[in-house]
């Protein structure tokens, strides 16, 4: 049976000005679907298959468990609706994860947990700001570069969309088509930022 998430279980803010800060649905998910918190790894990659999808997650994972983190990789595909919303209510570390519709999933990711979208090289994709809470750590990675996005726009740090206006929507094309090698070195640089690693 297919648990549904009641409104009337939503607590109701008394004023609406930042729904960003309002973290009722990782309240409701874990109340409603009853989720079972024993996970215990520090870092999730979140992927995807085809397009856009980290091929290098088995050198990442790698990567991750030297630091003596632990780490897995889950694709939505694998779980159902119920599984996934739950998967974001597991206290980890780090969430890593491609751009894609699998990200809709964050919208019930638990407060504190750092995200690390990542975009292919051929274009910068930025649509996680629709789910990200203000207060939580928040990082881009595309290509070799990482940068930290400390507003709503991870787009206005400097550096992220390289020379993409000089191809356009060409880009955009090419970038939907592409799966993602991701970065050690960028990745590294996320870690610093968040102190999980010294330089």
């Amino acid at each position: 049976a297919l648990a549904l998430i009641d409104a009337d279980a939503l607590k109701v803010p008394t004023i609406w000005p930042n729904l960003t800060a309002f973290r009722a649905s990782e309240d409701a998910a874990r109340d409603v679907l009853q989720c079972n918190e024993t996970s215990r790894d520090d870092v999730l990659i979140y992927n995807r298959r085809g397009t856009r999808e980290i091929v290098n997650y088995e050198e990442v994972i790698e990567y991750i468990e030297k630091l003596g983190l632990k780490a897995k990789v889950l694709y939505p595909n694998q779980l159902s609706p119920d599984e996934q919303i739950c998967e974001m209510t597991n206290e980890r570390r780090v969430l890593i994860t491609p751009h894609g519709g699998q990200q809709g999933s964050l919208f019930f990711k638990r407060a504190g947990v750092a995200v690390v979208i990542a975009s292919p090289e051929a274009n910068l994709f930025e649509y996680y700001r629709f789910l990200a809470h203000k207060s939580d750590p928040w990082y881009h990675i595309r290509g070799n570069r990482s940068w930290s996005c400390p507003g709503n726009f991870c787009s206005e740090s400097e550096g992220a969309w390289g020379n993409d206006s000089s191809c356009g929507l060409k880009c955009v094309r090419r970038a939907r088509a592409d799966s993602i090698n991701l970065s050690l070195s960028a990745l590294h640089d996320v870690f610093v930022g968040m102190g999980i690693v010294d330089m």
